[in-house]
């Protein structure tokens, strides 16, 4: 570990879950059936549009109940990350969401120059929704393959979703999120943590398959910004 990480860890003020938390059930965004193909058409029919100077106006899709957030990654290759984009709280419109956030991880992530529409052919497009966070009281409630961390300070806030490649150990990435947040590691901060439902480019499901409801109202729907903390 870092001396950096060992230094915010020995600084590190975690709120204690109150009785009431501990008890509280866990709120999951109800989105299998949303996630799809169409969803993945969006980002990049968004993103093209944007490059070529037109204007786009994407199909609405169903209000996701639980859903506490937003991100669209960008990848080239693998696991080469190109850019990510999202926003955190509820998504009443989520088709413009998606658009939103798909042109602004293609033009707007300061870590890379802008897309170009040849850059766009060889990107593959990622959509995460985030499930409602929850307050941890310590590191053991962390795990990066499963959970993103949302690191709060005041207004400060730093956001790194789970399953980032190279990244293993719970200190660690607190420790980037708090990097990429501006997040002083010596004074108190508070940590929530979240699991993601999300599509990647070339899958037709989600990771998870429990709603038959939302696929109901998917049915019926009309058919065709902060950064993400992750490293580079």
């Amino acid at each position: 570990m870092s001396v950096y990480a060992n230094n915010m860890l020995n600084q590190m003020q975690i709120e204690p879950r109150t009785k009431a938390a501990w008890g509280r059930k866990r709120t999951v965004p109800r989105c299998a059936n949303v996630l799809n193909k169409q969803t993945i058409a969006i980002a990049r029919t968004a993103i093209s549009a944007h490059l070529h100077g037109h204007e786009y106006i994407p199909p609405s899709l169903p209000v996701i109940p639980g859903c506490a957030g937003l991100f669209v990654t960008l990848w080239t290759g693998k696991n080469t990350l190109r850019g990510c984009m999202g926003e955190l709280g509820p998504q009443p419109a989520l088709g413009d969401a998606i658009a939103r956030c798909a042109v602004a991880a293609a033009v707007r992530d300061s870590r890379f120059r802008p897309l170009s529409l040849c850059d766009l052919a060889r990107v593959t497009v990622e959509i995460s929704l985030l499930c409602q966070p929850h307050r941890v009281s310590s590191l053991e409630e962390l795990d990066p393959a499963r959970y993103g961390v949302i690191v709060r300070q005041g207004k400060q806030r730093g956001v790194l979703l789970p399953a980032i490649p190279g990244i293993e150990q719970a200190q660690d990435q607190v420790a980037i999120a708090c990097r990429k947040g501006f997040i002083d590691t010596e004074r108190h901060f508070v940590i929530d943590r979240f699991e993601v439902h999300k599509v990647r480019q070339g899958e037709t499901r989600p990771e998870k398959d429990t709603d038959i409801a939302t696929n109901k109202a998917m049915n019926h729907a009309v058919q065709p910004q902060m950064r993400e903390g992750q490293s580079k």
